[in-house]
């Protein structure tokens, strides 16, 4: 369950609402989430996880104010479902220009439970609940589910946000992860060294967000990548690590470290030193060029897939476990580009036997059966599999834009031709 802010307060004319709205927007300003509600709402403000309870008498004299705190105490012992972490007394005559100073008040209560997770201990959650996801849909992961993330200590923490540079409440100073949305090229995120180029929010390099990043850099302190590859679809590489900051560029450089980095020592730092800072640096230059290609091959896979309605355009399968962005050229050959036109949603064994040209494709989008498959004889799996697509037509995207190239078709289909 997420930790709410409560601002709960008594009024009988309404002013000691408009202060407690004023403090409520002051402390959502400093990124807490926080609800202003009258403590009269038990309905409303039962089984939620209160953080503070503030009220107030209206003259701001030592007598009342020591008076209103009896009161006070008498409906909290009442109200057993409230459970606040402290309280505070306030007040004053209704003045627009005080409200100010009452928020200063609050911003001084205890507030044990709402920031104060171990930072290590929060990431090396997160990343054991990535690595759990991806072993159960694969390293393309839904935004859906990036959101919801996981619960610690009964506290909800999502894995991403609106903004690239996400900090979930629980922690104090640095990101858990970074975003890069979908819809640009893989090759924007690189630079010519093959390294992660990260941009900054926005143009002020002070932003708290920036600073963040900058100080996840300095501690060494690991992150999660996400790369949008589809809208709503997003590859995860984890731990990564800034290990330039480029203010005058508003950039980051980031690199990628293989996953036994994860772990961190107990009451330790999160990543181990290597002893050789170099053979460091070359793991973390291959892994990330590893995280580069896979970056390339889901985005073609999954805009494949989508353009092809998760289905093979052979047989129609559409368990999309057991579906395959297959390339017409292949990405060794030129014009083998990682682009729609240039693939195919091919089920897991008609995949295969495209591949190694058991089947051809037309540039009319008819299916052909190599001649020496056609006349084998063996189980249904070659004759309704593979046999029985003789002749048929390829099912195609409805979009014309989306439908295989018949230049590149013309050419894949004299390979088939030449393997006869």
């Amino acid at each position: 369950m997420v930790m709410v802010l409560l601002v709960a307060y008594a009024t009988r004319y309404g002013a000691t609402r408009e202060v407690a709205e004023v403090i409520g927007r002051a402390l959502s300003q400093r990124g807490l989430q926080v609800d202003v509600q009258p403590v009269c709402h038990r309905k409303v403000l039962a089984g939620l996880p209160f953080a503070l309870l503030a009220l107030g008498p209206f003259h701001d004299t030592p007598g009342e104010m020591a008076s209103a705190r009896e009161p006070v105490d008498r409906y909290l012992a009442k109200a057993e479902w409230l459970s606040p972490v402290s309280v505070a007394i306030f007040g004053g005559r209704h003045d627009p220009s005080a409200r100010e100073p009452a928020c200063e008040r609050v911003r001084q209560l205890r507030t044990e439970g709402l920031e104060d997770m171990d930072d290590a201990r929060v990431r090396s959650e997160a990343f054991r609940w990535v690595a759990e996801q991806v072993a159960r849909y694969g390293d393309v992961l839904p935004r859906a589910l990036l959101l919801q993330g996981f619960v610690l200590d009964g506290q909800r923490i999502p894995l991403l946000g609106p903004q690239g540079i996400f900090k979930p409440r629980v922690l104090r100073e640095i990101p858990l992860s970074i975003t890069t949305a979908p819809g640009g090229p893989c090759d924007d995120a690189f630079d010519r060294d093959g390294l992660l180029r990260y941009r900054y929010r926005g143009t002020d390099p002070d932003h708290p967000d920036n600073r963040g990043l900058r100080l996840a850099g300095q501690r060494a302190v690991p992150l999660i990548y996400f790369h949008g590859v589809v809208p709503g679809e997003y590859l995860a590489a984890w731990p990564v690590y800034v290990v330039d900051d480029r203010p005058s560029e508003l950039a980051v450089t980031v690199v990628v470290d293989i996953p036994y980095e994860l772990e961190p020592p107990r009451g330790g730092s999160a990543a181990p030193e290597d002893s050789f800072g170099e053979v460091r640096e070359m793991r973390r230059r291959y892994t990330t060029a590893q995280v580069r290609v896979r970056l390339h091959q889901r985005a073609f896979r999954e805009r494949v897939l989508e353009a092809y309605q998760r289905q093979c355009a052979f047989c129609r399968f559409r368990r999309e476990e057991l579906l395959d962005a297959a390339h017409i050229v292949p990405d060794s050959q030129p014009g083998g580009e990682p682009t729609v036109r240039n693939g195919l949603a091919l089920c897991a064994l008609h995949h295969s036997a495209f591949d190694r040209y058991f089947l051809g494709v037309t540039p009319d989008y008819e299916i052909q059966v190599r001649p020496d498959i056609l006349e084998e004889e063996d189980g249904p799996t070659l004759i309704y599999g593979l046999q029985a697509l003789h002749g048929r037509r390829l099912w195609v995207p409805r979009s014309p834009r989306n439908r295989p190239d018949r230049d590149l078709l013309a050419v894949r289909y004299e390979d088939f031709r030449a393997a006869i």
